[in-house]
């Protein structure tokens, strides 16, 4: 009797795991990594044109429940970029930041806008001067504008940051003072970098004109 008892609650265990599989979007033997990846909640992106692109990002908040959570807890909401990767030309963003915490930012942080390539390659980096996180009041939502000038892009992967150091010069460059947000998918804390979404430059690359 106890080894049949046995049998069946295996055979339960086994059922319940299948079922967990398809609950994630894969079929039973096939890797979880990509169902987990695109689980709600991860940062949603889509981007439309070529040459001449439009990026538009959504992000989910982190839960934390009932929790109280006491000073600053600033997440993005939305991103925008509009760009053209064949040329020099006036990068358009657009960022929608909320603070869910109990207080602003005291803290006069820089929020800089980071481009990686392939294998980490620095790409672009600019200072973002009109993005105040000491706007974002608690429970308050704030949009953010800024344009700035980008290069072309030659082809390839590329990786979209936003780069928060410390305002303490000694530690600017020590990731592990670096502000991270608090949204799923997008805080790195090897790199102490918010990464926002990635895009893959297919067409050819060079610089036809530059902006005015």
């Amino acid at each position: 009797m106890l080894k049949a008892g046995l049998i069946v609650r295996k055979r339960a265990l086994v059922a319940l795991a299948i079922l967990g599989i398809f609950s994630l979007g894969a079929r039973p033997g096939e890797n979880l990594k990509f169902a987990v990846q695109q689980a709600p909640g991860a940062p949603q992106c889509d981007i439309q044109g070529s040459g001449e692109i439009t990026i538009s990002c959504n992000y989910s908040t982190q839960s934390r429940g009932t929790e109280q959570i006491a000073g600053p807890r600033i997440a993005l909401k939305h991103a925008s970029f509009f760009f053209d990767t064949d040329q020099d030309s006036h990068m358009k963003i657009g960022l929608t930041i909320t603070n869910h915490g109990t207080a602003a930012i005291s803290e006069a942080r820089t929020v800089y806008l980071a481009i990686d390539g392939t294998e980490g390659k620095n790409y672009l980096r600019r200072a973002l001067p009109d993005v105040d996180l000491s706007r974002v009041a608690p429970l308050q939502t704030v949009t953010f504008s800024e344009i700035l000038l980008s290069p072309a892009f030659p082809r390839g992967t590329y990786t979209i940051h936003l780069w928060i150091p410390s305002s303490d010069t000694s530690r600017k460059f020590d990731a592990s003072h670096n502000l991270l947000l608090n949204n799923i998918g997008v805080p790195d804390s090897a790199t102490g970098l918010n990464t926002l979404g990635t895009f893959t430059v297919n067409g050819p690359s060079g610089h036809k004109k530059h902006p005015h």
